[in-house]
């Protein structure tokens, strides 16, 4: 959002928002990628593989169908992504060239008009996916992503888990 503090930004604010929930960090990930690769994809595979999915031990109907779902969501998330991105930009040159406060104000109205819209996007890829997998899997998604939580929140926040000041 704001120069190099962007990333950390988005970070604290996808920890601080309780209701992404597991679920949703799969529709972020759609969204922004896999973060992590399986080490030794399908000699077949004509993409990397997610390690989620390789965790999840989903069969091939399964990937298929997250695919799917991957293809149906990433182009309005990332075009969604984008607008977010131009409208913090602009924000932050509102603020340098000392703009008046009304329209700073209106300008982060529609920075929360965006995020607001890519959260349902990404809600929407979850739950989407959430109905392809099995209870069982849902809970193993559920363990590794509160795993990638502890380890976002230990490199944002450090291991004491406080907000750096």
């Amino acid at each position: 959002m704001f120069g190099s503090r962007g990333w950390s930004q988005k970070v604290q604010f996808i920890l601080a928002s309780s209701t992404l929930g597991a679920m949703t960090l799969v529709g972020v990930m759609i969204v922004n990628g896999p973060m992590a690769t399986a080490a030794t994809p399908s000699p077949t595979a004509a993409a990397t593989v997610p390690r989620w999915i390789t965790a999840l031990k989903l069969s091939p109907a399964q990937i298929q169908q997250v695919q799917a779902i991957e293809a149906k969501f990433k182009p309005q998330a990332q075009s969604q992504q984008t607008q977010l991105n131009q409208a913090e930009s602009l924000l932050e040159s509102l603020l340098v060239k000392g703009a008046s406060n009304e329209d700073i104000r209106a300008q982060h109205q529609i920075i929360q008009n965006y995020r607001r819209q890519l959260e349902t996007t990404r809600l929407e890829a979850a739950l989407e996916i959430k109905d392809v997998l099995t209870p069982a899997q849902r809970q193993q998604l559920a363990e590794l992503n509160q795993q990638r939580l502890t380890r976002l929140r230990d490199l944002v926040l450090g291991s004491g888990g406080t907000t750096p000041r």
